[in-house]
């Protein structure tokens, strides 16, 4: 994942190992990160919770 993946609009995929940490308190209880994209500065975190 470099800096133009995400410039022109596309989020890039990211390890979800990479951002646990920033993440610790968000999921609820029982609920784990599935997949995890980046743009730019933003991040889109998909769960196992509908």
């Amino acid at each position: 994942m470099g800096l133009l993946n995400g410039m022109p609009g596309n989020a890039s995929s990211v390890e979800i190992s990479a951002i646990e940490n920033d993440l610790e308190f968000i999921p609820g209880h029982d609920e784990q990160v599935v997949r995890a994209y980046k743009l730019v500065r933003d991040f889109y975190v998909l769960t196992n919770k509908g």
